[in-house]
């Protein structure tokens, strides 16, 4: 599979004593990078990509010292680029057992598989609300397709990921709208797999929600995504308190009725199994 090479930023710092060739340079240089030097690393990046099979080498700096005094945009400076480049390149491309973790301060070379660069996207877009760089539009991965959402809910590191971000407000607002209510209901699911709190999302539920008006949809999604945040996160478990208090503050604020609503207080039971309905 041919990957996408991105490059997100290049700084080139020059300097030089005559102002009006310092001028005919920042004109001069965007050409000759793009023209010039990015095809030849290019194609030395293609020349790796059977090391890169199933994953991506993110490497977040990178720095050429070219140590050049000539301040022509020629032949030499291209290859000497190329050079270097290939050079600092070859010392980061280790075994991706060795340069496979991200480190704290981000600063180093590492692998990350196509599944954990899923997550990554996912992530990052529930904490922006915009796509990150390593991953365009038009041929990046599309986390809303079934299966790539699917694949990625069930990654490994996709539960230890969410968990970090999962209390925000702003963060639950956009899982909520950006996903249809069976993706929600997965992504629920999925986090909880082999936990012990067992809420209950079938397709009656799915249904019911799909109903709703978009304020009490919201209002039901919030509910049951902050349970799970409050059960993943909080050291006092005890949910059943929780979501009793969660229901009488809709109650008083006048949202979704759920004590006088037979439908709500039913829908509300069978979401969360351990509440019994003389409790609320």
């Amino acid at each position: 599979m041919k990957q996408d090479h991105i490059i997100q930023r290049v700084f080139v710092e020059i300097t030089v004593n005559n102002k009006e060739k310092a001028m005919s340079i920042k004109e001069d240089i965007n050409s000759f990078l793009s023209v010039d030097v990015f095809p030849q690393i290019e194609k030395y990046i293609n020349a790796l990509e059977y090391k890169l099979e199933g994953y991506t080498l993110q490497i977040p700096r990178l720095e050429l010292d070219l140590n050049v005094k000539s301040s022509s945009l020629n032949v030499e400076l291209k290859d000497k680029i190329v050079q270097l480049f290939e050079e600092k390149l070859s010392e980061m491309t280790g075994p991706i057992e060795i340069l496979n973790q991200e480190t704290e301060n981000d600063s180093n070379t590492y692998w990350i598989s196509n599944q954990e660069k899923m997550v990554k996207t996912f992530i990052y877009f529930l904490e922006k609300g915009d796509m990150p760089w390593w991953n365009p539009y038009k041929k990046g991965f599309s986390f809303l397709e079934p299966e790539v959402f699917d694949a990625m809910i069930h990654s490994t590191n996709f539960e230890k990921s969410i968990i970090n971000v999962l209390p925000k407000q702003y963060v639950q607002n956009r899982i909520i709208n950006q996903l249809s209510n069976e993706q929600i209901a997965q992504l629920c699911l999925a986090i909880l797999r082999n936990k012990e709190l067992k809420i209950s999302l079938e397709s009656d539920i799915i249904n019911y929600i799909s109903k709703l008006d978009h304020t009490n949809r919201l209002i039901i999604w919030s509910l049951i995504l902050n349970v799970v945040s409050n059960y993943l996160t909080s050291s006092n478990n005890n949910l059943q308190d929780y979501i009793i208090q969660q229901i009488s503050k809709l109650e008083v604020a006048d949202f979704l009725q759920i004590k006088t609503n037979r439908q709500n207080l039913k829908s509300i039971i069978k979401i969360f199994p351990f509440i019994k309905e003389s409790e609320i």
